[in-house]
């Protein structure tokens, strides 16, 4: 299975919670413009999906591999965001966006998704609540139920 089986399942789970959501670029020109490549080359990044729910841009990486969910310090708490972490991982990819979109937009409330797994059933999906004083890692969670626009 490859990442585009993860990419179906997310999306399928997106829709299920009625969150619209847009692949690799968003009708916000603004947030499109603050993506930049998670290689550091200074181009333009393209994560899995962006959407909006409430107040909140929602950010979306994923992979296939339950092995390439995300790299932590020791501390389990701190995710690393070194290049080659950010490219391979979901959880550093996710928040290496979510970051550029705090940074790089009037957006201050982002909710980063690492997401891995091919297997509908089994799917790993972790948010991660970013501001400008920083990011919280968030329990878990089976789907985008509790991160729709009503729910948020």
């Amino acid at each position: 299975m490859t990442e585009k089986t993860t990419d179906l399942i997310i999306s399928k789970l997106l829709d299920a919670s009625s969150i619209e959501h847009y692949a690799e670029s968003c009708p916000i020109e603004e947030i499109n413009k603050a993506m930049v490549s998670k290689r550091g080359t200074g181009k333009k990044g393209f994560p899995e999906y962006l959407a909006i729910s409430g107040d909140f841009v929602i950010v979306i990486e994923d992979k296939a591999k339950v092995e390439d969910q995300a790299k932590y310090l020791k501390d389990n708490e701190t995710l690393l965001m070194d290049t080659s972490s950010v490219t391979k991982y979901a959880e550093n990819g996710a928040l290496h966006y979510a970051l550029s979109i705090i940074q790089n937009t009037n957006f201050k409330k982002v909710i980063a998704f690492g997401c891995s797994g091919t297997d509908e059933k089994r799917i790993v999906i972790r948010p991660i609540y970013v501001s400008p004083t920083g990011y919280k890692i968030l329990p878990k969670v089976k789907d985008f139920n509790r991160f729709s626009a009503d729910n948020i």
